[in-house]
């Protein structure tokens, strides 16, 4: 895709985006605190179908107090001792929609603004985890490489995919592809439905993707608090599916530190940059320049089945 083509295309995104408004008010910007009260506690005003999927999630409308956003509503939470598929067995399988408001919170806890604000409620007769829809959606990971669109700063965006890999290391997730990795206008990468993740397993599943580690993540990790962890976490996982992830976290920490002793700091570590929590979801940065391809690799995972200006998983 040549330059002015993919211009083309990326203007023909954002125009589709403003189209269909989900944030409406008189309060623009959020903080996540301010986000998770909202969520919480407003009003259901609406509900569609996200798509054909297994999970049966909903995108919903929510009101409350003039403020109207959308947010993904999933209630599943099934659990198999075995689970056999044409891929491969899996004990101890869960698919659990308290995945996602663990992997927000531990996010939170790291200090990496990469999931968006979910909460557990009850909407209607069920409770599910209740999830920010995030604003200002230009395109899927899946849409960016059949698009063949190129970041405007690949050093940055290389940096977002290896902070994902280390998360997804961390929480055990087993369900990762580029139809849950959203791309602002801003090209802010958004890591969504970790409904599959949390595994008992406590080796890491695949540290050779492990090359560059966020400096103040590590930090995070190798410091992180058990007792907290453990009191946050177990609202939300088995207890063995907590201490699974510990062990996980510290095998993390000895894999970049073997890194660093090996490569040099500066070879192994970044800063990535931090946002602005209060920041407004739908600020961009207009239209990008462009630069080197997607890494490769992510064009293995699963595919996307597009629906509106998010996604469906599965």
């Amino acid at each position: 895709m040549n330059r002015m083509s993919a211009a083309k295309f990326f203007i023909v995104i954002l125009l589709l985006s403003l189209l269909s408004p989900t944030l409406s008010g008189d309060t623009q910007v959020m903080t996540d605190d301010e986000k998770k009260a909202f969520l919480r506690s407003a009003k259901l005003v609406d509900s569609r179908d996200v798509g054909e999927g297994v999970t049966h999630s909903q995108r919903i409308t929510l009101s409350s107090n003039g403020l109207v956003h959308d947010a993904h509503l999933q209630i599943i939470d099934e659990r198999k001792d075995v689970l056999r598929t044409s891929r491969a067995v899996q004990l101890y399988f869960r698919d659990s929609y308290k995945f996602n408001v663990a992997a927000y919170e531990l996010s939170e806890m790291l200090g990496l603004d990469m999931v968006p604000v979910s909460v557990e409620r009850k909407v209607g007769l069920n409770r599910g985890a209740v999830t920010w829809w995030v604003d200002d959606v230009a395109m899927s990971g899946r849409q960016r490489f059949e698009k063949k669109v190129d970041a405007p700063d690949p050093e940055r965006w290389t940096r977002q995919v290896e902070t994902v890999r280390v998360f997804d290391e961390l929480i055990g997730n087993t369900d990762r592809h580029l139809g849950n990795l959203l791309i602002t206008g801003d090209w802010q990468l958004w890591m969504v439905d970790h409904t599959r993740a949390f595994r008992r397993n406590r080796a890491l599943r695949n540290p050779a993707i492990l090359k560059r580690c966020d400096r103040q993540l590590l930090h995070a990790l190798r410091n992180l608090d058990e007792a907290s962890a453990v009191a946050m976490l177990d609202r939300y996982l088995d207890h063995r599916e907590t201490l699974a992830l510990l062990v996980r976290a510290k095998l993390i920490v000895e894999h970049f530190d073997a890194r660093v002793a090996k490569y040099g700091e500066t070879k192994v570590l970044f800063d990535l940059e931090n946002r602005d929590r209060s920041r407004t979801d739908a600020q961009t940065s207009g239209i990008p320049r462009w630069a080197p391809e997607w890494i490769p690799g992510d064009e293995r995972r699963l595919p996307l089945r597009s629906t509106g200006n998010q996604y469906q998983s599965r």
